[in-house]
């Protein structure tokens, strides 16, 4: 079932929520440094997935989170990878 905002937008995938929160989810576990984008592809299949400044191995992703301030630009190759994302 797809939502107003869904059709609107005309997106490929389904939208994901972002929520900002001190502590992780009951049903999320603690994971190492990984790359931010397969945690994004995972929350697109349904998954509960939980982000955090120390396992976000992208300074760039980190940034675009929110998690931490970026230095410098935004390298193209980064905005790439967001904008795949994109209608």
């Amino acid at each position: 079932m797809s939502s107003y905002l869904e059709n609107a937008l005309q997106t490929r995938f389904p939208l994901l929520a972002i929520f900002y929160a001190d502590e992780l989810p009951k049903d999320v576990k603690r994971t190492s440094p990984i790359c931010s984008m397969l945690l994004i592809a995972q929350a697109a299949k349904g998954k509960t997935v939980a982000l955090s400044k120390d396992s976000c191995r992208c300074h760039g992703a980190a940034s675009g989170f929110g998690l931490d301030v970026l230095r410098g630009t935004i390298s193209l190759a980064v905005m790439n990878v967001f904008c795949a994302f994109c209608p």
